[in-house]
């Protein structure tokens, strides 16, 4: 797959770029590089110029290194950069991590964006905000324990609580084939940075409300409470904004269910 790649603030930046027409860009979940969307952007490539954005520390991206922990702004501002001149309308797609990125891009440049796909945005701040207190508490006392782990050197013990708990299954991780254990404890150190971006997020719903750009925010069937929760939040909150649900589909539907995926992005980009 063709990859683009530019310096922007001193660091390099990249994504996957295929296709011509109307611009999709996609933003990937956590732990994940833009070819998480390749399946997609393979069907969407015939009519549409989509690019799959690498975010930090992933394929071409280098790791933020600023000195300071990365925001979501940050990450948003990079992805920005991919657009560079861009004057002509953006259809954006953001899945959990990748959600949160794409709503702090809209709301930072929301001329910039015809349309607005929302798959399970992992913007989870807002459940306090949303009244869901317990859930909360859960996400914020798995999310501080993932990162307190990686930092004191146990990324398997971070990832074990991790995976088991957004998956609602004690024993997933260890049933997981090893060779794509091994892959995923190399991404420790960026998906820790990923991760308190968005516990860091200062979005808030009084910010979606303002938000004009028509939206779709999609949620499995199947998924976990907390981004189930969620995504029935950001709707509420977007004015106007569609939800819908993929059957059978959980938190990853984005890899686990591409046909259903591709399909509403159309949807999305050609009913305007």
């Amino acid at each position: 797959m063709p990859t683009v790649t530019l310096t922007h603030r001193g660091r390099k930046i990249s994504a996957e770029k295929s296709g011509r027409g109307p611009v999709v860009m996609l933003i990937p979940p956590g732990a994940s590089s833009g070819s998480a969307w390749r399946k997609v952007t393979e069907d969407l490539a015939a009519d549409y110029t989509c690019i799959a954005v690498h975010p930090s520390g992933y394929a071409e991206t280098e790791p933020f290194r600023a000195g300071r922990a990365m925001t979501l702004d940050d990450e948003a501002d990079a992805a920005l950069a991919l657009l560079g001149g861009e004057d002509h309308p953006v259809h954006l797609v953001g899945h959990s991590y990748g959600g949160a990125v794409a709503l702090t891009m809209a709301l930072a440049r929301p001329a910039l964006f015809a349309s607005l796909t929302l798959i399970e945005p992992a913007v989870y701040p807002m459940l306090a905000e949303g009244g869901e207190t317990l859930l909360d508490e859960e996400v914020r006392a798995e999310n501080t324990h993932f990162i307190a782990r990686t930092r004191a050197g146990a990324p398997e013990a971070a990832f074990e609580g991790y995976f088991d708990y957004y998956n609602g299954a004690p024993g997933f991780w260890s049933r997981m084939p090893a060779a794509a254990k091994q892959k995923i404890l190399l991404l420790a150190p960026v998906v820790t940075a990923a991760l308190t971006a968005a516990d860091a997020s200062g979005l808030g719903l009084n910010d979606l409300r303002g938000l004009k750009i028509p939206a779709l925010v999609v949620k499995g069937a199947n998924t976990d409470p907390v981004h189930a929760r969620l995504s029935e939040i950001v709707a509420a909150a977007i004015p106007q904004a569609q939800l819908t649900s993929i059957a059978g589909a959980g938190h990853m539907s984005s890899l686990t269910h591409p046909a259903e995926i591709t399909a509403l992005i159309r949807h999305q980009t050609e009913r305007l």
